[in-house]
């Protein structure tokens, strides 16, 4: 949030190169903070404590628990993936910071900045367009990158 406030940050307001759209609050990358509280929030849920199930309840005698282990896996899956979304939109953001100032990545994030940018162009506030698409997309391009298998 604060990246995108010109008073905290001392980058351009609302990270645009179009000063006639922040003052009509057009500016897409607004509600990327937002997301992200969304994004914490579940990813908050999903840690919580995986206690073991109650007995399966058969007819047949068996008395023990069923392995916490299915319902942790799901918990761990919707926390990841809420913290894929939530990396996708600050990457965006700070590939907007980078590109509204005119700046090029340190030589070693160039390479990602690339990769960020691929899934999710700048924007230049001209044309107006779905960035959940975009950053869905990058949070994907991350969980590939995650889950890799090497050769």
């Amino acid at each position: 949030t604060k990246t995108l406030d010109h008073a905290s940050s001392g980058l351009p307001e609302k990270l645009s190169k179009n000063l006639a759209k922040v003052a009509r609050g057009a500016v897409a990358l607004t509600y990327a903070p937002m997301s992200i509280v969304g994004f914490h929030e579940t990813a908050r849920q999903a840690a919580s404590a995986t206690l073991l199930p109650g007995a399966e309840g058969g007819a047949w005698g068996q008395d023990d628990v069923v392995s916490p282990i299915f319902p942790a896996w799901h918990k761990q899956e919707t926390a990841g993936r809420a913290l894929e979304r939530a990396l996708a939109v600050m990457a965006a953001v700070s590939s907007q910071a980078l590109w509204v100032t005119d700046r090029p990545a340190p030589p070693a994030l160039a390479a990602r900045l690339d990769m960020i940018r691929a899934s999710l162009p700048p924007v230049d506030d001209l044309s107006p367009r779905n960035l959940g698409h975009d950053c869905d997309r990058l949070a994907e391009a991350f969980r590939a990158e995650v889950y890799a298998t090497s050769a």
